[in-house]
């Protein structure tokens, strides 16, 4: 009997192989196949895919202005609130020609819409959410400018709180966003959620040999390197602090490499130049290679930027972080709640302020024997398996079990 149709749809997003929402997409559509016969959905394509999961768009030609440049690319949904109405306009009629019995809406600044219109019109529908951004940054200057960021976010509020009435499954990636929506929206949005974090690939992140690491990178052998890999966009993740921090701890011990690309790439880089900071910047590098530099360091990094979350409460399930300790190496990231749980207390790393002044405290201090100890507990727990039963290190396989039980449970009560 063939498997069910599910359309994985990241509508606010228009595809390119390298953008990270296509990376972290990827694999749980493979791991999702073992359940369903899966099709990707994107706004528009900006590069023809090519791969063993089928890939459609939902606008026929790309719609994106040349003037738009960089990551802004992959995310623009609309130049003006009258084109992201009518997009939005064109999400609620989507479903009816889908031919799909299940739909998952990942993140994007009007989650909910789509989820809600496919369940509204009998698709058994899941919407995932990593987090609440509304406050789209400070006010600009301009009145004009200001009623429509506003308008925005009202606009995205709407959609996220159609989606949550709307939707059969709300998936929100930790326990604390579930608490939140439970807050926000009462116990019968509460009762619809079902915390599914985010997976690694054990064949990609897993311990692998320092040494070894170090010397096909050329990494010295006497320094202690740490590591930041991911987005250089300055958007819920960035270096920029840590750089800071690294200048004012003048400790000629520690070298800090950066593994990612951005619109903040120059930026940041010529920021630590001007600051004398002892930072590389590697570009971009697939995962395959960017586990190679994980291998190498001594500690990652996890920067993350609790003011962009709705009350400044950090609600990501944190790829990255996962990504880090399944690799064997201990993390230093903000505190919180699911931080605190994800490094088991502080085990398996450290946990510190995203600013200037805890960082270059946290770098004068840092020793090598203070890294190893944590680095040992981490290796001995991964090797008892002790951070998969704690669901810090699931596999894509497990997370796709998880979105399949939930989707399967609601669409029985639904039929």
């Amino acid at each position: 009997m063939p498997n069910p149709s599910l359309c994985l749809a990241l509508p606010g997003l228009n595809y390119t192989p390298q953008t990270t929402y296509v990376i972290a997409s990827l694999p749980l559509a493979r791991a999702l196949q073992r359940h369903f016969d899966v099709r990707l959905l994107f706004r528009s394509l900006l590069v023809l895919p090519a791969g063993e999961i089928p890939i459609d768009s939902i606008l026929e030609h790309p719609d994106v202005p040349e003037s738009v440049t960089g990551s802004a690319r992959n995310y623009f949904i609309g130049g003006s609130l009258g084109a992201r109405r009518a997009y939005l306009r064109r999400l609620e009629a989507l479903p009816r020609s889908l031919g799909a019995r299940f739909l998952i809406e990942r993140q994007w600044a009007h989650v909910g819409r789509l989820a809600g219109a496919a369940s509204a019109t009998g698709l058994t529908a899941a919407l995932v959410s990593e987090g609440e951004f509304y406050d789209g940054g400070p006010a600009p200057h301009s009145p004009v400018r200001a009623l429509r960021q506003w308008l925005d976010g009202r606009m995205q509020a709407e959609s996220r709180a159609r989606g949550y009435r709307e939707a059969d499954v709300i998936v929100p990636e930790t326990a604390v966003h579930r608490d939140a929506i439970a807050r926000g929206f009462g116990p019968t949005v509460a009762a619809k959620c079902v915390p599914i974090g985010v997976g690694i690939d054990p064949a990609i992140f897993r311990p692998l040999d320092r040494p070894k690491a170090q010397a096909a990178l050329g990494f010295a052998a006497d320094k202690l390197h740490l590591l930041y890999l991911g987005s250089l966009n300055g958007s819920i993740q960035s270096p920029d602090q840590a750089i800071e921090g690294l200048a004012q701890a003048q400790n000629p011990a520690l070298l800090l490499h950066i593994v990612g690309t951005g619109d903040q790439a120059a930026a940041l880089e010529a920021r630590a130049r001007a600051l004398g900071a002892p930072v590389v910047f590697h570009g971009f590098r697939p995962q395959a290679e960017a586990s190679a530099f994980i291998a190498a360091s001594d500690l990652t990094l996890a920067p993350y930027r609790a003011a962009l979350f709705k009350d400044g409460v950090f609600t990501s399930g944190s790829c990255k972080i996962r990504e880090y300790l399944a690799s064997g190496r201990p993390v230093l990231t903000i505190p919180g709640e699911t931080t605190r749980a994800l490094t088991h207390d502080e085990t398996y790393g450290f946990l510190r302020e995203n600013d200037a002044a805890s960082y270059a405290a946290m770098f004068r201090a840092l020793k090598r024997e203070a890294l190893r100890e944590k680095e040992d507990a981490l290796l001995r727990d991964l090797a008892l398996g002790r951070l998969r039963e704690r669901a810090i290190t699931p596999s894509w396989d497990d997370v796709a079990d998880r979105f399949a039980e939930a989707l399967f449970r609601a669409d029985a009560a639904k039929r």
